[in-house]
């Protein structure tokens, strides 16, 4: 058992953010790949009305998946430079804010933005 929290004591907190935002964009991009045809925005604005009816709803939302699940897998490629990583995740706070905004929904969705906050913050004090 000691040998474990040995172990534990090497990890830095940041693989832990990385992991969680990491899944969570990837299960939310594999939402939207299965499921596109049933969603919409709560507020849309005319510039994206335009945009999604000129797309498609159901395209638009494959998009919106596709781009998801590549940003997770950005954050979860450890071998990524740490300048990156934190590009990646401040692109991820401001695209998740915004998505955030658009959708109007559940409460529980604030926590990718600030989970792409701490790890932005952690590589930008460190590196």
């Amino acid at each position: 058992m000691k040998k474990i929290f040995v172990k534990l004591k090497r990890i830095r907190p940041e693989f832990f953010y990385r992991l969680a935002l990491g899944l969570s964009f990837i299960i939310l991009g594999y939402n939207k790949l299965t499921q596109s045809a049933g969603l919409s925005f709560v507020r849309q604005p005319a510039w994206l009305e335009f945009i999604i009816n000129t797309a498609g709803r159901e395209e638009f939302f494959l998009l919106l998946g596709v781009i998801e699940i590549f940003l997770g897998a950005l954050i979860l490629l450890w071998f990524l430079q740490y300048k990156y990583v934190r590009n990646v995740a401040g692109f991820i706070f401001f695209y998740s804010c915004f998505i955030f905004w658009l959708s109007g929904s559940a409460f529980k969705e604030i926590i990718i933005p600030i989970l792409a906050l701490g790890v932005f913050v952690e590589y930008w004090r460190r590196y």
